[in-house]
């Protein structure tokens, strides 16, 4: 395991952008997910303007320049079915359960085609129209993106 204690890491030439972490817990909801955020902000230093939590079916996203409380809600939340659908396209997402290694390859390929979209690109699911709304693909756009899959 190397010096990144975070699952994906966005980052730029000025620094962290985002802090992503998978937990594929069963119906991850949002007071799990903002004690998730409040026990890695307690335990790592959290530099970056985003961070986001996911699971196989749901994800959050908070602007850490905005959210100061450890306990403050999400600014979006949004589904991930259609995410993990689109790139393991023979899981049924209501009944069967991806290791975390295996969501965080499809979130790790999801995001790095996020950094890579073109401008002017139409997205057309409701979770990355709403990351567009919330700044977060503008902000992302063109950073390297940094993972590490424990198998």
């Amino acid at each position: 395991m190397g010096s990144n204690p975070f699952d994906i890491l966005i980052k730029n030439d000025d620094g962290n952008i985002a802090v992503i972490e998978v937990k594929n817990r069963k119906n991850l909801n949002t007071e799990d997910a903002k004690k998730v955020r409040r026990n890695i902000m307690v335990h790592h230093s959290l530099q970056s303007k985003y961070f986001v939590l996911v699971s196989q079916e749901f994800g959050y996203l908070w602007d850490n320049e905005k959210s100061y409380q450890l306990m403050d809600d999400p600014l979006i939340s949004f589904s991930m079915q259609d995410i993990v659908s689109r790139y393991y396209k023979r899981l049924n997402t209501h009944e069967n359960r991806l290791r975390e290694n295996e969501l965080e390859m499809i979130v790790t390929q999801w995001i790095n085609d996020l950094v890579r979209t073109t401008e002017g690109y139409s997205f057309t699911t409701e979770t990355e129209k709403k990351l567009v709304e919330g700044g977060f693909i503008e902000t992302i756009h063109g950073a390297t993106v940094l993972s590490e899959v424990r198998t």
